[in-house]
Formats: C-alpha cells, sequence, structure tokens
C-alpha cells in the first residue's frame, strides 16, 4: 500500500486546519495555528522530495544516495558537453532520432547505487532517455536475481531502436559481463529495464 498519498492528505488537513484557526481567531494561542500550518507544509510537501521515501512500511531519509544520484546526473551533463566539444558541435538529430525515443529505466539495489548512476550517464550521454531508482525488489517476489547480478528486460515490440544495447553496456561495464536477457512482448513503462541486484 503506497502511503504517500496519505501522508500529503494529512499534512493538507492540519494547513487547512491552521488557516481556519488563524481566521476566526479560534485559538488564544497563536503557536497553534503556526505549528499545524508548519506541519501541514511538510506533510503536503514530504512525499514528493525525492530523498524521502518509504520502504516496508518505514520511512526512510537517504541524502547519500540522492546525493549520489544528482552527482551522476550533473556527470552525465558534463559528458555530454564535453562530447559537443570534441566534435566541434551538436550531433546532427537524425543520428540520435531512434535512441532520444527509446527509454530504460535502471532499478537497483543500495549496494548498486554507483554502477547504476554510471550506466545512466553513459546511457543519457549516448543519447537515450535513461532514469535510475533505487527499490529493495519486494514486487519481484522469488523472482529477484542473486547480488551482484544483473537482468536486462526489453520490449521485443522496440528493441529494433536500440538492437545492440545489451552488448554496447556489456562491453562497457565489466560488471554486467553475465547480465540475464529477458524479452518480453510489451513492457508496461520504458522501452526496457535494466534490474541490478
Amino acid at each position: 500500500m503506497n502511503l504517500l498519498p496519505w501522508v500529503a492528505a494529512l499534512g493538507g488537513v492540519a494547513l487547512i486546519a491552521g488557516a481556519i484557526l488563524y481566521a476566526f481567531k479560534t485559538s488564544t494561542f497563536p503557536i497553534t495555528m503556526l505549528g499545524l500550518a508548519f506541519m501541514g507544509a511538510f506533510l503536503v510537501a514530504l512525499p514528493y522530495t525525492p530523498h524521502f521515501g518509504f520502504k516496508n512500511g518505514e520511512f526512510t531519509m537517504d541524502l547519500a544516495q540522492q546525493t549520489s544520484v544528482f552527482q551522476g546526473d550533473i556527470s552525465g551533463i558534463n559528458q555530454k558537453l564535453d562530447v559537443l566539444l570534441q566534435r566541434g558541435g551538436p550531433v546532427p538529430p537524425d543520428a540520435i532520432t531512434p535512441r532520444k525515443n527509446y527509454s530504460v529505466l535502471i532499478f537497483f539495489s543500495d549496494a548498486r547505487a554507483k554502477l547504476a548512476n554510471d550506466v545512466k550517464t553513459w546511457l543519457l550521454s549516448a543519447g537515450y532517455n535513461a532514469s535510475a531508482t533505487a527499490t529493495d525488489f519486494s514486487e519481484l517476489g522469488t523472482s529477484v536475481g542473486n547480488p551482484n547480478t544483473a537482468r536486462f528486460i526489453y520490449s521485443e515490440a522496440t528493441s529494433s531502436a536500440a538492437p545492440n544495447l545489451p552488448q554496447e553496456l556489456t562491453s562497457k561495464f565489466s560488471q554486467l559481463d553475465k547480465m540475464q536477457l529477458k524479452p518480453v512482448s510489451k513492457l508496461t513503462h520504458g522501452d526496457a529495464q535494466l534490474l541490478l541486484f
């Protein structure tokens, strides 16, 4: 069960209650109104703040991981700029059109955060759409891979846009040399999913 909408709703109720108390001056303690308003604003914003989350029903705050993700984003942008400067200009749009429409979603365990960011950075610099998300893979149940393994799930319907991507990944990243390939007829999200256990 996703608790995030309920947290935001609780925050909204507290924010509105604080505003009503202030508007009607029903409280003799101004601190009550301010406290409710601040608590409400915090709870409304909490679910949308990327370094907060809920895993297995517990509140988590992982600033180090979020910092790592942002550093990966920044290094990806820097790599793209370096490539543009080395080539003397922008890449012709027709050269990256198939890749820019190809989306790769990377899901990773906490132990594989650095590899996930490195792969995402490389995918972005190669012209793909890519994102990386930490997970505990509990939704996979018994089909979770062994630690330090990888699974590349791709849609057969869109694989023609990036036919050599699995080979490129394994040649670029030695940690993926034994990556399991799993074709499916269609993916609900993205064109490919890289699971880093």
